[in-house]
């Protein structure tokens, strides 16, 4: 299936999630992914990342049905031991692509739709052991219908710019290596 860069997964709403066992282990993290909703967003509740050793159940992204929820949003949504939260993205569009993040820094939660901040808040997450699911949630329910690009989790929270330079030049730029700031090429410019 073809996605923002490269090829994507599909997933057909009915049954297909990609599972990652075991979950990732992450204090800190930034969860990002391209998504293509291939129905209206919050008509059913869809997951669309999921779950980890760190906080098991307790963070992920999502669209829901129910109106206290951000219906008819994407959603960065965990719990804090107090009660469940959400940062919604406002109101989407099915066949429509969006690029969500989500990150952490160990204090303060931060939602991003297509590399602007639309919401932060400062918080704990709840500690818990899960697997890591992809477009579905781990019970098996909740099957995300559309396609789901360039997900990537990082563990740590990723800035404002870092998002963007992924949002526009795709997760292989983000990871490819300059030589000119390491140390033994820096250190030659210095004795130069």
């Amino acid at each position: 299936m073809k996605g923002e860069f490269g090829s994507a997964l599909e997933f057909d709403g009915a049954g297909a999630g990609v599972k990652i066992s075991p979950g990732l282990v992450h204090e800190k993290f930034t969860t990002i992914v391209w998504v293509y909703s291939e129905g209206d967003w919050g008509v059913k509740r869809t997951e669309i990342w999921f779950g980890s050793q760190t906080y098991g159940y307790f963070v992920l992204l999502r669209g829901d049905e129910r109106a206290a929820w951000k219906q008819s949003e994407g959603m960065l949504h965990w719990y804090d031991e107090a009660g469940w939260h959400a940062i919604g993205s406002g109101k989407l569009k099915a066949e429509t692509w969006y690029h969500l993040a989500g990150g952490y820094d160990g204090k303060k939660l931060e939602f991003y739709l297509n590399g602007k901040l639309i919401g932060s808040e400062e918080t704990k997450i709840a500690n818990a052991t899960k697997d890591m699911t992809i477009g579905c949630h781990p019970n098996p329910t909740n099957w995300f219908k559309g396609i789901i690009d360039d997900i990537a989790v990082f563990d740590r929270a990723l800035t404002k710019e870092e998002i963007n330079k992924i949002i526009t030049f795709g997760l292989e730029q983000m990871n490819s290596v300059s030589s000119r700031e390491k140390l033994g090429i820096r250190w030659g410019e210095i004795k130069n």
